[in-house]
């Protein structure tokens, strides 16, 4: 992701996407909530159309909760809110979100692993 400024409680953060298969796709969302070091949540617009007023595109809630453990530190990802998606765009949501947080927490993964 190359962002175009940090994260900012209550504002709009944007971006294109680095990841291979969609570079320079546009990205945006409105962080929800920061409590450095342990949350930080997001919400961001699902839309087919570039030009859409994302303030009002059905959005996804998305949640990085980070716990201590007696082993380490667990990382727990949760995307909710699907049901404000177009019902015929749910399932297709869903599916790509969700392999893409599984591609996303291997990335994580071998980030803290170096």
């Amino acid at each position: 992701m190359q962002l175009d400024g940090p994260f900012v409680v209550g504002e709009e953060t944007t971006g294109r996407i680095t990841y291979p298969g969609h570079e320079g796709a546009k990205w945006t969302s409105v962080t929800e909530r920061m409590e450095a070091p342990r949350l930080f949540a997001f919400r961001w617009p699902h839309y087919n159309d570039p030009e859409a007023d994302v303030s009002k595109a059905p959005s996804t809630r998305v949640e990085f909760r980070l716990d201590p453990t007696t082993n380490g530190t667990r990382l727990t990802v949760t995307e909710s809110g699907f049901e404000s998606l177009p019902e015929g765009e749910r399932d297709e949501a869903l599916h790509s979100n969700e392999e893409g947080w599984e591609i996303q927490a291997e990335n994580i993964k071998a980030y803290v692993e170096d």
